[in-house]
């Protein structure tokens, strides 16, 4: 057991911090699963591109969601290690903070480059799925493979530019084309998720730092003068 007020303080802290890396590491792993199977948005993003193009040109599309699979798997493992530092914290185990130190510093490494591949890639995502709608307008069979995402997001024609080629923009008035929908559909869940993957990648700092004050203040239990 640790002794002083400030150990005992540390130890409590450390442990709310814990509790905020299950907390974090729940959301993370909900929105990123979420946008990973998503199945009527992302299949059909799919069918799309296989149909207009079956080729290789976009690689960074793939690139992007691999980076949020990346984060699913960082933030399941951050979610149970966040319950073993609460554990570790109570039971004062140096085994198992140490342990956590390791963890933490592997996960924290991985979700932080999964975050910036995702933030570095996203403007890339756009650009291919711009190169991807705009050949959507290109002729009647491609203008209708876009049906399913116009039911799906409520939206008419592929981009700006091809809107006027869909027969929807004739009859629905303006509404938006699906370029501008999609782009705001990414724009605000991934925004979200940064936020919170950076949120957390701050959280696993002060849990590691604090990790290491409660492990030394266990190896001293002997010098109880020192805390007192």
């Amino acid at each position: 057991m640790v002794y002083g007020c400030g150990n005992t303080f540390v130890k409590f802290v450390f442990f709310f911090i814990n509790l905020l890396i299950c907390i974090f590491g729940g959301l993370i792993f909900g929105f990123s699963l979420w946008a990973n199977l998503d199945k009527d948005f992302s299949v059909r993003i799919k069918e799309l591109i296989h149909s207009v193009d079956p080729g290789t040109d976009f690689q960074d599309l793939g690139k992007y969601q691999a980076s949020l699979w990346i984060l699913t798997a960082m933030a399941a493992l951050l979610f149970l290690v966040g319950f073993l530092g609460c554990c570790g914290a109570v039971c004062e185990s140096s085994v198992l903070l140490s342990l956590f130190f390791f963890i933490v510093i592997i996960c924290t490494f991985c979700l932080g480059s999964a975050g910036v591949v995702a933030a570095v890639n996203k403007d890339k995502f756009y650009d291919g799925m711009h190169h991807v709608l705009t050949k959507c307008g290109e002729t009647d069979k491609l203008r209708q493979n876009l049906k399913p995402i116009e039911d799906l997001l409520t939206c008419c024609g592929a981009t700006s530019e091809t809107q006027s080629h869909f027969p929807c923009a004739k009859t629905q008035g303006h509404p938006p084309n699906c370029e501008e929908v999609m782009n705001g559909y990414v724009e605000k869940h991934g925004h979200t998720l940064l936020v919170v993957v950076f949120v957390m990648c701050a959280v696993n700092l002060l849990a590691l730092i604090f990790a290491c004050v409660i492990c030394r203040a266990s190896r001293r239990v002997d010098y109880t003068a020192y805390y007192h």
